[in-house]
């Protein structure tokens, strides 16, 4: 599935959601690069600690517009992976109703 979002709803109507979480955890986490961000990399070995993840959720949140939990980077634990929830909040963003603060 490819994981980019719809025109206007992320802001970033030339990119790709895996691109959008790659840069905000290299800015996180002080990467030089979102090439420094793994696809595949879990967020704990990326360095991640709780805060970051709630900064990365604000984040996102902010970027493409949808209620995200609060434990979304536990629950998909890699860029890729959390790129494709988020790709799947945007087409159905009901998913994302049971918000966790």
């Amino acid at each position: 599935m490819d994981p980019t979002p719809a025109p206007g709803r992320s802001g970033r109507p030339d990119g790709t959601l895996l691109d959008l979480v790659r840069e905000q955890v290299a800015d996180l986490l002080g990467y030089d690069d979102r090439a420094d961000v793994a696809t595949d990399a879990s967020f704990l070995d990326l360095g991640m600690d709780s805060l970051t993840a709630v900064e990365l959720r604000d984040r996102l949140t902010a970027a493409c517009g949808i209620a995200i939990s609060s434990t979304v980077v536990f629950d998909h634990p890699t860029p890729a992976l959390l790129a494709d929830h988020v790709h799947q909040l945007l087409e159905n963003p009901a998913e994302g109703s049971d918000v966790r603060r």
